[in-house]
């Protein structure tokens, strides 16, 4: 590594390595791209660093200027938080009590603003009308719900870096699909090269009898597979006992997802699965 411009110059490049004891009996090659080496532990801070220079770039925020989003995942949260104190951005971030217990503290260290509204107004919806109204009232910018705010530009850093780094094509990339500038990246750049590569979207939820969340609206995703947090956290421990690599949950989930699609691939294939989390916010729950 060499000398970086700033904090945000640290995002990406991130260890890509071999997963050689989890996936006994595969004989093809399984690659994990440990995102939790990038400043603030997740792949969100790719998303989150491409949502807030596009806003710069429109110019809908300036340095100096305050944005106020609504934030719906702790990881988001923490990245945006960094993002927008390193581009001299005042951020106000209306969160869950959950996110506000898991990120809250560090928020305030960065100078953010941390608000929590009360009753009805704490499910995703009301926290969106809440942040449009806080924006209206401090004069501050609202770039629309948490949805709209990661429709970011994409970011094809992450599937270059893995070009980079393999010898040759690769055959499946397994990717979060609540990192949305990352996968529209990857997508973007197997059409850009003409790759026969297949990108597959994994969806975090909360039950197994879960309904499938939206489409996230990326083309060139072949498939879609849903992943409960309980199928995901047992993915987990086995990463941390057969690989020593402690990993959250959305990284379980795209363990768990090659699992499941393990037996239809070719016996030479070459499998990436793109880790967004580190697993060090939940020591409590996974691995208590």
């Amino acid at each position: 590594m060499g000398l970086s411009a700033g904090i945000l110059g640290t995002i990406g490049d991130t260890t890509l390595v071999q997963l050689s004891r989890v996936a006994d009996g595969f004989p093809g090659q399984l690659l994990a791209k440990l995102e939790g080496f990038n400043p603030t532990g997740s792949a969100e801070d790719r998303s989150a660093v491409a949502a807030v220079d596009e806003l710069l770039r429109r110019g809908e925020l300036v340095a100096g200027t305050t944005m106020v989003a609504e934030t719906g995942s702790a990881d988001f949260t923490a990245s945006l938080t960094q993002v927008c104190r390193s581009r001299q951005v005042e951020l106000v971030c209306v969160v869950s009590p959950a996110v506000e217990s898991a990120v809250g503290g560090l928020l305030r260290a960065y100078g953010g603003r941390v608000e929590v509204p009360d009753g009805a107004a704490a499910d995703e919806p009301g926290r969106a009308a809440f942040a449009r109204d806080l924006a209206a009232r401090i004069g501050g910018h609202w770039p629309g719900s948490h949805g709209a705010l990661r429709r970011a530009e994409s970011d094809r850093r992450a599937a270059r870096e893995i070009l980079q780094h393999v010898d040759g094509p690769f055959d499946l990339v397994i990717c979060d699909a609540d990192s949305p500038a990352v996968l529209r990246g990857c997508a973007d750049q197997i059409r850009l090269l003409s790759l026969a590569t297949e990108l597959v979207a994994v969806h975090l939820v909360d039950e197994a009898d879960a309904p499938m969340p939206a489409d996230p609206g990326v083309a060139g995703v072949c498939h879609r597979l849903r992943i409960d947090r309980t199928t995901a956290a047992r993915a987990c421990r086995r990463l941390v006992e057969r690989e020593a690599i402690l990993a959250g949950p959305r990284s379980g989930a795209a363990l768990a997802a090659f699992e499941q699609l393990a037996d239809g691939l070719a016996p030479d294939a070459k499998v990436v699965l793109l880790f967004p989390d580190k697993g060090h916010r939940h020591l409590d729950s996974i691995y208590s």
